[in-house]
Protein backbone atom coordinates (compact mmCIF):
# COMPACT_ATOMS: atom_id res chain seq x y z
CA UNK A 1 0.00 0.00 0.00
CA UNK A 2 1.03 3.41 -1.18
CA UNK A 3 0.29 5.19 2.28
CA UNK A 4 2.12 2.32 4.34
CA UNK A 5 5.40 2.75 1.95
CA UNK A 6 4.83 6.66 2.51
CA UNK A 7 4.91 6.38 6.65
CA UNK A 8 8.14 3.68 6.44
CA UNK A 9 9.90 6.28 4.08
CA UNK A 10 8.73 8.83 6.62
CA UNK A 11 9.95 7.02 10.04
CA UNK A 12 13.06 6.04 8.05
CA UNK A 13 14.30 9.32 7.05
CA UNK A 14 13.60 11.07 10.57
CA UNK A 15 15.44 8.10 12.35
CA UNK A 16 19.35 9.86 12.26
CA UNK A 17 18.31 12.98 13.46
CA UNK A 18 15.83 11.39 16.01
CA UNK A 19 19.24 9.22 16.89
CA UNK A 20 21.81 11.92 17.16
CA UNK A 21 19.38 13.71 19.85
CA UNK A 22 18.44 10.68 22.16
CA UNK A 23 22.37 10.17 21.94
CA UNK A 24 23.08 13.72 22.67
CA UNK A 25 20.79 13.40 25.86
CA UNK A 26 21.74 10.09 26.95
CA UNK A 27 24.90 11.49 27.17
CA UNK A 28 24.23 14.32 28.66
CA UNK A 29 22.79 11.71 31.67
CA UNK A 30 19.75 10.72 31.08
CA UNK A 31 19.03 7.04 31.32
CA UNK A 32 17.48 5.90 27.79
CA UNK A 33 13.81 5.81 28.07
CA UNK A 34 14.25 9.52 29.51
CA UNK A 35 16.56 10.94 26.20
CA UNK A 36 14.10 8.70 23.76
CA UNK A 37 11.13 10.92 25.40
CA UNK A 38 13.22 14.17 25.43
CA UNK A 39 14.37 13.57 22.08
CA UNK A 40 11.07 13.78 20.49
CA UNK A 41 10.13 16.81 18.01
CA UNK A 42 7.41 17.79 16.02
CA UNK A 43 9.37 17.82 12.85
CA UNK A 44 10.12 13.84 13.30
CA UNK A 45 6.20 13.47 12.27
CA UNK A 46 5.19 9.72 12.69
CA UNK A 47 8.24 8.87 14.47
CA UNK A 48 7.43 11.19 16.94
CA UNK A 49 4.26 9.79 17.50
CA UNK A 50 5.36 6.58 17.43
CA UNK A 51 8.16 7.04 19.70
CA UNK A 52 5.50 8.79 22.17
CA UNK A 53 3.60 5.51 22.17
CA UNK A 54 6.99 3.39 23.11
CA UNK A 55 7.78 6.06 25.74
CA UNK A 56 4.13 6.08 27.25
CA UNK A 57 4.18 2.02 27.18
CA UNK A 58 7.97 2.19 29.31
CA UNK A 59 6.09 4.81 31.94
CA UNK A 60 3.54 2.61 32.00
CA UNK A 61 5.95 -0.75 32.92
CA UNK A 62 6.68 -2.42 29.95
CA UNK A 63 9.80 -3.37 29.21
CA UNK A 64 11.66 -0.80 26.56
CA UNK A 65 13.24 -3.85 24.99
CA UNK A 66 9.22 -5.07 24.63
CA UNK A 67 7.43 -1.67 23.21
CA UNK A 68 10.91 -1.05 20.91
CA UNK A 69 10.59 -4.79 19.42
CA UNK A 70 6.48 -4.34 18.76
CA UNK A 71 7.59 -0.62 17.18
CA UNK A 72 9.74 -2.75 14.85
CA UNK A 73 7.38 -5.60 14.14
CA UNK A 74 4.62 -2.82 13.12
CA UNK A 75 6.33 -1.13 10.11
CA UNK A 76 8.25 -3.53 7.57
CA UNK A 77 11.26 -1.69 7.54
CA UNK A 78 14.63 -3.46 7.50
CA UNK A 79 16.44 0.35 8.78
CA UNK A 80 13.92 0.60 11.88
CA UNK A 81 14.29 -3.38 12.34
CA UNK A 82 18.16 -3.16 11.85
CA UNK A 83 18.36 -0.17 14.33
CA UNK A 84 15.59 -1.54 16.96
CA UNK A 85 17.84 -4.80 17.27
CA UNK A 86 20.79 -3.23 17.89
CA UNK A 87 19.87 -0.72 20.29
CA UNK A 88 17.72 -4.09 21.73
CA UNK A 89 21.30 -6.10 21.87
CA UNK A 90 23.34 -2.98 23.10
CA UNK A 91 20.94 -3.12 25.69
CA UNK A 92 21.14 -6.44 27.29
CA UNK A 93 25.47 -6.57 26.56
CA UNK A 94 25.56 -3.16 28.75
CA UNK A 95 27.24 -0.56 26.08
CA UNK A 96 27.73 2.61 25.51
CA UNK A 97 23.96 3.09 24.30
CA UNK A 98 25.08 6.71 23.61
CA UNK A 99 27.99 5.94 21.07
CA UNK A 100 25.59 3.05 19.88
CA UNK A 101 23.12 5.36 18.80
CA UNK A 102 25.55 8.17 17.25
CA UNK A 103 26.91 4.96 15.31
CA UNK A 104 24.00 4.08 13.83
CA UNK A 105 22.46 7.28 13.00
CA UNK A 106 25.96 7.72 10.82
CA UNK A 107 25.67 4.50 9.24
CA UNK A 108 22.30 5.48 8.25
CA UNK A 109 23.06 9.13 7.06
CA UNK A 110 25.72 7.33 4.63
CA UNK A 111 23.66 4.90 3.41
CA UNK A 112 21.44 7.53 2.39
CA UNK A 113 24.56 9.46 0.89
CA UNK A 114 25.23 6.69 -1.32
CA UNK A 115 21.79 5.76 -2.16
CA UNK A 116 21.85 9.59 -3.82
CA UNK A 117 25.35 9.36 -5.46
CA UNK A 118 23.59 5.65 -7.34
CA UNK A 119 20.92 7.62 -8.41
CA UNK A 120 22.62 10.78 -9.85
CA UNK A 121 25.29 7.97 -11.70
CA UNK A 122 23.11 5.83 -12.89
CA UNK A 123 21.04 9.08 -14.33
CA UNK A 124 24.53 10.57 -15.77
CA UNK A 125 24.83 6.81 -17.05
CA UNK A 126 21.24 7.25 -18.76
CA UNK A 127 21.51 10.77 -20.14
CA UNK A 128 25.45 9.52 -21.80
CA UNK A 129 23.22 6.11 -23.35
CA UNK A 130 20.24 8.33 -24.21
CA UNK A 131 22.88 10.96 -26.03
CA UNK A 132 25.07 7.75 -27.84
CA UNK A 133 21.78 6.22 -29.24
CA UNK A 134 19.92 9.54 -30.38
CA UNK A 135 23.21 11.95 -31.25
CA UNK A 136 26.30 10.27 -31.76
CA UNK A 137 25.29 6.94 -33.44
CA UNK A 138 22.78 8.22 -36.36
CA UNK A 139 26.51 10.64 -36.96
CA UNK A 140 28.60 8.18 -37.10
CA UNK A 141 26.29 6.59 -39.48
CA UNK A 142 26.03 9.39 -41.51
CA UNK A 143 29.72 10.10 -42.02
CA UNK A 144 30.45 6.37 -42.98
CA UNK A 145 27.92 6.61 -45.50
CA UNK A 146 29.98 9.72 -46.56
CA UNK A 147 33.04 8.37 -46.24
CA UNK A 148 31.91 5.37 -48.42
CA UNK A 149 30.79 7.56 -51.36
CA UNK A 150 33.78 9.45 -50.95
CA UNK A 151 36.04 6.46 -51.20
CA UNK A 152 34.00 5.17 -54.10
CA UNK A 153 34.53 8.35 -56.06
CA UNK A 154 38.42 8.14 -55.22
CA UNK A 155 38.17 4.75 -56.19
CA UNK A 156 36.82 4.76 -59.59
CA UNK A 157 38.86 7.54 -60.60
CA UNK A 158 41.91 6.03 -60.26
CA UNK A 159 40.98 3.23 -62.01
CA UNK A 160 39.85 5.12 -64.59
Amino acid sequence: DFRIARRREAIEHALPDYLQLAASNIRAGMPIDRALWVAIRPRFGILAKEMEYVAKQTISGEKLEDALSALSKKYDSAILQRTISLVIEGLRAGSEIGALLENISLDITDMYQRRENMAANVTQYLIFIIFAVAVAAPLLFGMSVQLLTVLNTVGTDLSS
